[in-house]
């Protein structure tokens, strides 16, 4: 009876550490399961993150080309402009220095004595009078200010352009 109940003990040892054995190997196994969910999950975050990544460059690129291609676009109309004024700046002074160069020969004429006149000599005339002088640096000034403008405006629209691509 003793060999009975000692063999009936080893068997239930048996059957409970039978039952504690497949217990650990069931939860190795969903332990190993999920580390290898967490690692595919990991890996498809990561494949996504970069895809999302190449298409995020591929979209700045896109729009950093545009960018460049508008703002020369610019920079060449202003170009264009500033070169306008220059040859407008030039065309203005040179009829500046053709008035003063005027106005200086009539200041010569007008004070030449007269031989014909039995008195004193009148005073000449230098043509219109204006409230100021015209001078080469005036010309100059306007110039570099109509230049200020036209490189503002441009500027502004280069701005306006990156505010616009940055907002899509």
């Amino acid at each position: 009876m003793i060999d009975k109940i000692t063999s009936y003990f080893w068997m239930a040892l048996a059957i409970v550490a039978s039952i504690g054995l497949a217990t650990q190997t069931l939860r190795l196994h969903s332990a190993q399961m999920a580390k290898a969910e967490a690692v595919v999950a990991s890996a498809t975050d990561r494949a996504t993150a970069s895809s999302n990544l190449a298409m995020g460059q591929e979209k700045a690129r896109v729009t950093e080309y545009t960018l460049n291609t508008g703002a020369a676009g610019i920079t060449k109309a202003t170009n264009v402009a500033v070169q306008a004024l220059s040859t407008q700046r030039d065309s203005l002074l040179q009829r500046v220095r053709i008035a003063e160069s005027n106005a200086a020969t009539a200041r010569l004429v007008s004070q030449a004595p007269s031989t014909s006149s039995a008195g004193r000599a009148l005073g000449g005339s230098d043509g219109p009078e204006l409230l100021g002088t015209l001078g080469e640096a005036d010309v100059g000034e306007a110039n570099r200010g109509d230049t200020i403008r036209l490189h503002l405006a441009a500027c502004y629209a280069k701005y306006g352009e990156v505010r616009k691509a940055l907002a899509q």
